[in-house]
């Protein structure tokens, strides 16, 4: 076949074959291969194919368990899903790529070439500023995204210098031209673009390398200015576009500067000229600025260009700029020449005498002026500026005093500059605040050379020299924003440094119209924002910074996160305590190996952290329940995870001593993976940990934090610990808010009072106010204290049983060999009694994670298999019963309490479902039929 049969009609006859015969295997399998042969165009055909291998793939899983090609099919189906996480998912990389493309895409779409060229550089700047999970995947999307800015760069400037006259242009040019009419007159059109593709393949050889690697970059250009959606019809092409890049930019990179160019023999248009390109290519940075700068004061002090010159020139370069840079950056800039202008005419109109009463008047007028420009608002930056270019005009006032001045001067400015200081840190933004050390080190360091100023001649030039060059390290320093000096080594700072900024976005984000209890809670996080905010400023050492994340900041980035999943409030009976309990945000709940559990206490020793521990005399299971509720942070340690010993391929019951083998293997991970089931639920933070090299024993969507033996495991843990603390958390987009409510009312209109009445049309009032629905939910619980209800924030969308129609049953199981008779057992039963039989891999939804906690949410009963403690099931069995969930625990082993200590008081039952197949149907009938 040329062209594949469109995936409708294929699903459509795949779904009229029975595939319960054994005879079908062979078909299934070919189809699904067939599903390979699919070239995908654009994002909407991947979708969609993805789901159709999802499908077939869980047909296979259904009726062909044990058969040759199970094992890959399994894979195939777990790449799937990975590839939806991966591209897809809410919060996925790949969806954050293609949604930046297409911004940027759309709005050069409407803007003219200087505008585009900025929306495009600034594009740049902003991927400088992304924080994500670096892993294989992750960064290869992040290195497609700019080899595709950089080709729509390329399409930018081809589309400015093409004439409207097509005269002297050569056929690739042409070629090219004439498409992007076409495309921009009538759409896209992908067989017209394959069309030009080949037309420009046999230009090649008629044009030098770099000329084709250019013309190469605007075609595929043309789809990503276009139609961001066929950014999957260039995959293809990936490899040779990403050479044609390198190939382009080495052809116009200029030559690395000798050390001879250095020293100042590249003449004013050359080093105008290198600073352009690297705008084009880089965009703004002060750093470059700075450099050129720095180049052409060579000339100055040499005296081979006079101060005119200088001054051109930096204009020159400011209005270079001008289109790159922030509005900001602008007003810094034209304040930085305004005091050239000044310094020049100072010296053209030099005054005939100066006295210590002049330089006291300046300094004053100085300070004055900055507290008024404060008070109004003005940018730090831009106010620093100014009063450093008056700060200069003082220092060459203070050269033209005399001897017995000079110790009055070095107490006028003991005087004055910390009164700059403290109008700094009254005014300096939140974003500023690691700059402010710094300001105090310009102090310190003035003061020394203010003691030098009543010496000798040479001393005082010297110090003058010495003030020049920390007023340039100072100015640099305001506007490139380094963290304090004392914290540039400390691995645990500088990344909280770098994550705390999303806090104040995800804050931003969250003031959407709110109204009501929502309003009043957002109003409350912020002020605890703001008042931890105004502590921070007091800040300079790492424990003080220490004690402000452990009395403020992670209570906030908990408040957060919980208000971000506010419409996702679930309510649900549950079989564990459901009282109100005191949240700790510095306990970590830890559940893995002692391994593990040492390098955790050596970072939480560090960060200020501690570990919970048993706080009562109840059952361990309770216990645990009540540690976990009352932690900011759970860590899973899953290092002890191997397969091989715990999942071994083909088993089947028979060797007792064998068994108990692979029931020890898999006991730690069991109970970490059980526990991590609370946390899902409970929408807790949460930190993975694997051994280098390891996979997880199940798909669960948080990047680990890998531990490779050394000493470098504790600042990776306390780096893991801060991205689960103030990092972006993964959130369903849904609102369920109106199921809860509807929940409420349904529960609460058993025994109606008038209480319950003015609760209920107090949320028929504000259906979007979470804050008040759960509000509502406590005071309804309490009214009716005979029936334990839990309130869940997670960060999954759920799904209430439905009242009316079949009831469902949702079957927690390993796919294995050994689950098949099993099911078939319990669909049998279902069937029988009219209830929905589900098991995990019908649900076609790749986002796994949020499928389970809908299928476990929507179902009436549960029947969990936990046969050799696979870590699915033990995590989903946990789910479904801190969901108060009519459960049935099944498994095929003697005493699995032996090994699985949290059910050590749970009732379980031991089953076979091939030769006691009528005991097991009367046990499923019994659970089925007494709920």
């Amino acid at each position: 076949m040329d062209q594949p049969m469109p995936l409708e009609s294929l699903l459509e006859q795949t779904r009229q074959v029975d595939f319960s015969l054994p005879e079908h295997e062979p078909l299934l399998v070919q189809t699904i291969n067939y599903l390979g042969k699919y070239g995908v165009l654009c994002r909407q055909d991947r979708l969609q194919l993805q789901l159709a291998f999802l499908e077939l793939t869980g047909i296979y899983l259904k009726n062909y368990l044990n058969f040759p090609n199970e094992a890959e099919v399994m894979a195939l189906r777990k790449d799937i899903q990975q590839g939806y996480q991966n591209l897809y998912a809410p919060n996925s990389m790949g969806l954050r790529c293609h949604q930046f493309l297409e911004d940027v895409s759309q709005r050069i779409h409407q803007q003219e070439y200087l505008a585009a060229l900025k929306t495009i550089t600034d594009s740049f700047q902003d991927l400088a500023k992304w924080e994500y999970t670096s892993n294989p995947v992750n960064d290869a999307l992040f290195e497609t995204l700019i080899l595709q800015l950089q080709s729509l760069q390329m399409l930018v400037q081809f589309t400015e210098t093409y004439p409207e006259d097509h005269v002297g242009k050569n056929a690739a040019e042409q070629l090219l031209a004439n498409r992007f009419i076409q495309f921009q007159e009538n759409g896209f059109v992908h067989a017209d673009w394959l069309k030009t593709a080949e037309e420009l393949s046999k230009l090649k050889p008629s044009f030098s390398e770099p000329e084709y690697a250019y013309y190469f970059n605007v075609l595929v250009a043309l789809v990503l200015y276009f139609d961001p959606d066929y950014t999957p019809a260039l995959e293809q092409m990936s490899e040779e576009h990403a050479t044609s890049i390198q190939v382009y930019l080495a052809s116009i990179q200029p030559e690395e500067l000798s050390p001879v160019q250095l020293d100042g023999n590249l003449d004013i248009p050359e080093i105008i000229g290198r600073y352009k390109d690297r705008l084009v290519k880089d965009g703004f940075s002060e750093h470059a600025i700075y450099e050129s700068i720095s180049l052409i004061k060579k000339k100055l002090e040499d005296e081979s260009l006079d101060f005119d010159g200088y001054l051109q020139f930096v204009q020159d370069l400011v209005e270079s700029s001008r289109s790159y840079a922030t509005p900001e950056i602008n007003e810094s800039l034209d304040e930085m020449v305004k005091g050239l202008f000044d310094m020049k005419d100072y010296f053209e109109n030099l005054p005939e005498s100066v006295t210590a009463e002049d330089v006291k008047k300046e300094m004053e007028t100085g300070i004055s002026e900055m507290n008024l420009q404060l008070e109004a608002g003005h940018s730090i930056n831009v106010v620093l500026t100014r009063f450093f270019n008056k700060f200069n005009l003082v220092a060459l006032r203070i050269a033209g005093l005399s001897e017995m001045e000079m110790p009055v001067i070095a107490d006028l400015f003991k005087l004055f500059l910390p009164a700059v200081l403290r109008l700094v840190e009254k005014n300096i933004p939140e974003e500023m605040r690691p700059f402010y050390p710094q300001l105090q080190q310009f102090y310190a360091q003035i003061t020394v050379v203010m003691e030098q100023l009543a010496g000798p001649e040479w001393q005082q030039e010297i110090a003058m020299q010495s003030l020049d060059e920390s007023n340039q390290r100072f100015i640099g320093s305001v506007n490139l924003l380094p963290i304090a000096p004392e914290f540039e080594n400390n691995r645990m700072i500088k990344q909280f440094v770098a994550l705390f900024p999303q806090l104040a976005t995800r804050m931003m984000a969250l003031d959407e119209n709110l109204k009501g209890e929502d309003k009043k809670e957002f109003e409350r996080i912020q002020a605890a924002r703001e008042d931890t905010m105004n502590l921070l400023r007091s800040a300079y050492t790492l424990k003080q910074l220490i004690q402000h994340q452990q009395f403020g900041l992670r209570q906030i980035a908990y408040d957060i996160g919980q208000f971000e999943q506010r419409k996702l409030l679930y309510f649900s009976p549950s079989s564990f305590p459901t009282y109100d309990v005191i949240l700790h945000v510095n306990q970590v709940f830890f559940s893995g190996t002692h391994g593990a559990k040492n390098v955790l206490e050596r970072s939480c020793s560090e960060c200020g952290l501690q570990l919970a521990t048993q706080k009562s005399n109840t059952t361990s299971l309770d216990d645990r329940w009540i540690q976990l509720r009352e932690s900011g942070l759970a860590i899973f340690d899953f290092s002890d995870y191997d397969p091989q010993k715990s999942d071994p391929k083909g088993w089947a019951k028979g060797n007792i001593e064998v068994e108990n083998n692979v029931l020890e293997a898999a006991s730690q991970t069991a109970v970490a993976a059980f526990e991590c089931g609370w946390a899902l639920a409970l929408g807790k933070p949460i930190v993975i940990l694997l051994k280098a090299g390891q996979i997880a024993p199940f798909d669960i969507d948080i990047h680990p934090c890998y531990l490779y033996g050394n000493e470098d495991d504790v600042p990776r843990l306390i780096e893991a610990i801060q991205i689960a603390t103030y990092g972006k958390p993964r959130l369903s987009k849904e609102n369920i808010l109106h199921q809860s409510s509807a929940y409420l009312k349904r529960i609460s209109s058993v025994q109606p009072t008038e209480k319950t009445k003015a609760l209920l049309q107090a949320i028929d009032a504000n259906e979007d106010d979470a804050t008040l629905l759960e509000l509502v939910g406590k005071s309804l619980f309490n009214l009716n204290p005979g029936e334990k209800h839990m309130i869940f924030s997670p960060p999954f969308a759920g799904s209430y049983p439905t009242q009316t129609g079949k009831k469902q049953l949702f079957h927690v199981t390993a796919f294995r060999t050994w689950s098949k008779a099993t099911e078939a057992v319990i669909k049998a039963v279902c069937g029988g009694l009219n209830i929905e039989y589900r098991v995990g891999y019908d649900n076609l939804d790749p986002e796994i994670m949020g499928a389970i906690w809908k299928d476990l949410t929507a179902s009436h009963f549960i029947i969990a298999d936990i046969t050799l403690l696979n870590p699915n099931a033990c995590l989903e069995l946990a789910i479904a019963m801190a969901l108060g969930k009519p459960t049935l625990i099944i498994h095929q082993h003697d005493f699995i309490q032996n090994f699985f200590l949290p059910l050590l008081k749970i009732r379980t039952h031991t089953y076979d479902a091939v030769n006691s197949s009528a005991d097991f149907q009367m046990l499923l009938k019994s659970f089925l039929n007494d709920r």
